[in-house]
């Protein structure tokens, strides 16, 4: 479907169309057709279609006052689709305006109100197959097989085809439609089997192993519940990284290092053996590994730790232990090692007789707990009904509210599909807020015992590094204010705006405000220089001249203030509660540390998820004092990501702050220290895909111990007599080992792998390579040693190239570009596949070879060495343009930049601000002078002399003469800054670009120019 052969002509190969969702055209169905029902007619543009439909309404007999919800479905119809054209004097509906919008859509603001309703649909063409007809009637496997992957599924029927149902049961195989919408378990399951037409040709039998080779990989990390049709953009972080090391693993590389950051995301606990398994698969083959992770089991499984620390921000940096998992949990100096010996743990240790206190409100489990709150079967629940989204089953969802409650379940069981599909939409729509239609569901009740529903997902939380802890939270404004409320600035007249590093004028002029300078290096890496003018502090030196005294008795200026951590802030702020308030959630995240400047990018993935649970908390204005009476609902996904067990054990304290606060917490979580400390519990399963979307059990951490047929149970089982052993890991113990996380297929398929191997890739310390017939070679097995220098010799045509860079080079560069994605394969076409039965220990490969073909005319040394490459940019970055006439340098700068360099070089003293008017040319220029008499100005300064406009005395007409127009005479002050800007401005438009500063010791007159022209001549470059 990305070629235009085969993609569906109609969708283009999206498998879906763009049309208006007209739940958000009519977002609130409360609200009738008078007070405003269509979204899109209450604003002064378009009220003419609001009277238009208010006046054929009452033509029509349709009321006006009743709530969208409760018109009738024939009613409804008609203000959607409308009578006709509004060409014949009828209504002509909200269809036909937006098809009237669509045709003026080549306007800016058109597109933009499009763009708020829109919504996509299944292609009609082609049912969302992407493909055309004629792709879809091809067929591979028995109808046996077909049936046994289909299961109870239906077979795809294409458009335009006449089978009928009996006709189209009774087909063989599967359409490659078929494929793509069963999952990869089943899929895996249908090419296991799957026999073809014998004799199969190379070509065939090389498809068939690749298809059913990354099938297999798949299956090995967990995935099989994904169908191959699901787009890759909705993928978790955790499942694209494990795509990727599958595919990594298909590669048999040796000698390369892996770099992994954080497998386990979005994996359940039962899976986790299975990435285990690969990682040390990948290990033994002769790889190294840099994972970077937080879970127990897989730290436990490494060869080495190493733990950074000792705290976080400026606080870390330093290796606080380097050895392996045992060392560590006998470290006394190592904040992991004590969580993974137990002796530290993220919620105290659960039990029967806490569970039943729990379940029965006891007064003390709330102590016992931790801050956990029981569930009585008084509390207030949300329900939602008849859950029946993608592989939902009907299910229905009670959910208690002011609780911690916990969504689990393995991967794909359904848990963002009920959360983020199902529920979150839902919440939304009753609200009357715009969102895309909720998944299939019956009924959702208790709705109405909740103010609001937030959602805080794994979404990336900004890349402009203009965006900092600080104004993420709103602080940042409320500290502007402060600033220009101090007697100085107000004296100044700066304004909130002055102290905004994104705009205004008190922000340097020279890097914008961004404290540094981004350097284009055209085929290197870009620069960030810190920028010369400012020193890296992003305000002019005017503006850091305005200090403000804390509360802690410190003088900071702005700059200084965006380099203060939040709990130096919260102490130099102590006397502003605006501000206090807003830095409060910071600190309640654990997030204390952080300097309220920092840029968003540069934080870690655990930081940027609870500075985004800090900005919901300060948008909702939440407090620790802070109550209301029904709260709201917030919706987390995976919120541990990259967290620590002490981030987690900050972040539980973060949630039982917002229950104290009355609202209510619903969680999707794999973290067992999370799940463990939940009020409440939904597990889901019992597997994923169309295996899985069932409750298995609902209730308490000792309720879901209890049931046998719940993973999550097990796990927290395990975990719970781990913790008593002092060995944290979330496994499963050998007992209740997982029959399907066993050890998959091995690699290679050669029986005679193991003996050209020497048993483990790591002892094998050659490359193997197995009977070669590439070429004139005749069927050699050759073993050449790694790290060591082999010379491979012969008479000319002995076929040296052919095993040197046919056979090594070429495989070990075709291994290596099948690691990485297809779009990045494009741009290098991997070799073919050498004549060879089997090639081991090969590590990617780098050929340096003679010259295959003469160089061009203009090809030199410097070129065919690349460093003409590098004096080009050398010159282009760093080279000073001089004009050819004058030998000036050429420097443009901008009039906010040349106010700067005044204000900081001419400070305290008296400068006159001239505009050049004529250079060295001869005349009178009587006009000149009275055009200038007419601005009001007395006095022109010619050849460096001062006259006056009238009389105007009458010049040498044939002597070069250069006559500049004095625009302004300022002492330069903090004060009289906005004159300097003014004047400037005023210089630069009569100088064209020029300016000339005298100043007034010295006499001494420097040029300034906003354009790339000599100053002295005028010559434009």
């Amino acid at each position: 479907f990305n070629s235009p052969l085969g993609a569906c002509e109609s969708c283009r190969g999206f498998g879906r169309t763009i049309g208006i969702d007209y739940g958000l055209v009519i977002p609130d169905d409360t609200r009738s057709l008078r007070g405003g029902a269509v979204k899109p007619w209450q604003t002064k543009s378009y009220e003419e279609c609001q009277e238009d439909l208010e006046r054929f309404a009452k033509l029509r007999g349709v009321p006006l006052d009743t709530p969208w919800r409760e018109l009738p479905a024939e009613a409804r119809r008609w203000v959607i689709e409308g009578e006709g054209p509004w060409t014949k004097k009828v209504w002509y509906g909200v269809q036909r305006f937006f098809a009237w919008l669509e045709t003026r859509a080549y306007k800016m603001h058109v597109r933009v109100l499009l763009s708020r309703y829109r919504a996509y649909t299944p292609c009609s063409a082609c049912d969302g197959a992407r493909l055309k007809s004629e792709a879809l009637l091809w067929r591979i496997g028995s109808g046996e097989l077909a049936g046994q992957a289909l299961g109870a599924s239906p077979r795809f029927r294409p458009r335009g085809v006449e089978w009928s149902p009996e006709t189209l049961a009774a087909l063989a195989g599967l359409s490659i439609h078929d494929l793509m919408l069963l999952p990869v378990e089943r899929s895996h399951e249908f090419f296991r089997k799957l026999t073809l037409p014998r004799p199969l040709d190379e070509a065939t039998a090389l498809l068939l192993t690749e298809i059913r080779t990354r099938l297999a990989y798949l299956v090995d990390v967990g995935l099989g519940y994904l169908t191959l049709d699901r787009q890759s953009r909705t993928l978790s972080g955790g499942e694209v990284q494990r795509i990727n090391l599958t595919t990594a693993l298909g590669t048999s590389l040796v000698n390369t290092l892996f770099v992994l950051d954080e497998p386990s995301i979005g994996l359940h606990p039962r899976d986790m053996r299975r990435v285990i398994g690969v990682m040390k698969r990948l290990r033994d083959a002769g790889n190294s590994l840099v994972v970077v992770e937080h879970d127990p089991q897989i730290m436990l499984e490494a060869d080495r730790i190493l733990d950074l620390g000792p705290g976080a921000g400026e606080r870390g940096g330093e290796i606080v232990f380097f050895g392996t998992p045992a060392e560590i949990r006998a470290s006394s100096g190592s904040l992991t090692g004590q969580y993974l010996a137990g002796r530290r743990m993220v919620a105290p240790r659960t039990g029967p007789a806490l569970d039943h206190a729990r379940t029965a409100g006891a007064p003390a489990a709330e102590a016992a707990g931790g801050g956990v709150v029981a569930v009585a079967r008084s509390n207030r629940w949300l329900e939602l009904k008849g859950a029946a989204e993608h592989n939902l089953k009907n299910i229905d969802v009670r959910i208690p509210l002011k609780r911690l409650v916990c969504v689990t379940g393995v991967s794909g069981s359904g848990k963002s599909t009920l959360v983020e599909d199902v529920l979150y939409p839902a919440l939304l729509k009753y609200r009357g807020r715009p969102t895309e239609a909720p998944g299939r569901f019956a009924g959702l009740s208790g709705a109405e015992l909740i103010d609001d529903v937030v959602m805080v997902d794994q979404s990336p939380i900004g890349r402009t590094t203009r965006s900092n802890p600080a104004s993420y939270v709103g602080a940042f404004d409320a500290i502007r204010a402060l600033f220009a409320a101090e007697p100085a600035a107000q004296e100044r007249r700066y304004s909130a705006g002055t102290f905004s590093f994104n705009s205004g004028n008190g922000r340097c002029p020279a890097c914008s405000g961004n404290g540094f300078e981004h350097v284009e290096m055209q085929f290197l890496s870009d620069v960030y220089l810190r920028c010369p003018d400012c020193r890296g502090r992003r305000y002019r030196d005017e503006v850091l001249e305005i200090r403000r005294e804390g509360a802690d008795g410190r003088r900071c200026s702005i700059a200084d203030v965006l380099e203060l951590t939040v709990t130096e802030a919260r102490a130099f702020f102590a006397d502003a509660p605006e501000v206090a308030v807003r830095l409060a959630p910071l600190a309640d995240v654990g997030l204390e540390y952080v300097k309220l400047g920092q840029p968003v990018p540069t934080l870690s993935g655990g930081e940027a998820q609870r500075l985004k649970l800090a900005g919901h908390l300060a948008e909702a204005g939440t407090v620790l004092s802070s109550t209301t009476h029904r709260g709201k609902l917030f919706l987390f996904d995976e919120p541990t990501t990259g967290l620590h067990f002490e981030d987690v054990a900050k972040l539980l304290r973060a949630f039982r702050k917002l229950l104290s606060a009355g609202h209510s917490l619903l969680v999707i979580e794999h973290n067992l220290d999370v799940i463990r400390a939940a009020d409440w519990i939904i597990d889901l399963g019992p597997e994923g895909g169309d295996r899985g979307g069932e409750i298995l059990c609902a209730g308490t951490p000792q309720e879901i111990r209890a049931e046998a047929r719940s993973y999550t149970g097990q796990a927290l089982l395990a975990y719970e007599r781990s913790l008593g052993a002092g060995a944290p890991g979330g496994a499963p113990s050998a007992g209740h080992e997982d029959p399907r996380a066993a050890a998959p297929p091995a690699l290679v398929a050669e029986p005679e792998a193991a003996r050209y191997r020497g048993g483990n890739g790591r002892d094998a310390h050659a490359v193997i390579i197995h009977k070669a017939r590439e070429h004139n070679l005749k069927n050699i097995d050759v073993e050449i040693p790694r790290d060591r220098f082999t010379v491979i010799t012969g008479v000319s045509g002995s076929g040296k190239s052919t095993l040197a860079f046919d056979i090594l080079f070429n495989e070990g560069q075709r291994r290596y570009l099948e690691s990485l994605n297809a779009y990045a394969r494009q741009f290098v076409q991997p070799a073919a596949r050498p004549d060879v039965d089997a090639i081991f220990g090969i590590p990617p490969t780098v050929a340096i070879e003679q010259r295959t073909s003469r160089g061009g005319r203009k090809s030199t040394v410097a070129t065919l060495t690349e460093i003409y490459h590098f004096l080009r940019l050398l010159y282009v970055k760093l080279g000073t343009q001089y004009c050819p006439d004058c030998d000036i340098a050429i420097q443009p700068q901008s009039p906010a930049s040349i106010a700067a360099r005044l204000l900081r070089e001419y400070r305290g003293r008296r400068i006159t601000l001239l505009a050049p008017l004529v250079v060295a040319r001869k005349g009178y220029y009587t006009d000149l002078a009275r055009w200038a008499a007419k601005k009001g100005y007395r006095t022109l300064r010619v050849d460096g002399e001062s006259l006056p406009t009238s009389p105007w005395p009458r010049l040498s007409r044939f002597r070069e003469h250069t006559i500049e127009l004095p625009v302004a005479d300022i002492e330069v002050r903090a004060r009289s800054e906005a004159a300097l800007h003014d004047g400037l401005a005023r210089a630069l438009d009569f100088g064209k670009g020029l300016l000339h500063v005298l100043a007034s010791q010295g006499g001494r007159v420097t040029v300034f120019s906003t354009k790339r022209a000599c100053p002295s001549c005028g010559r434009s470059f």
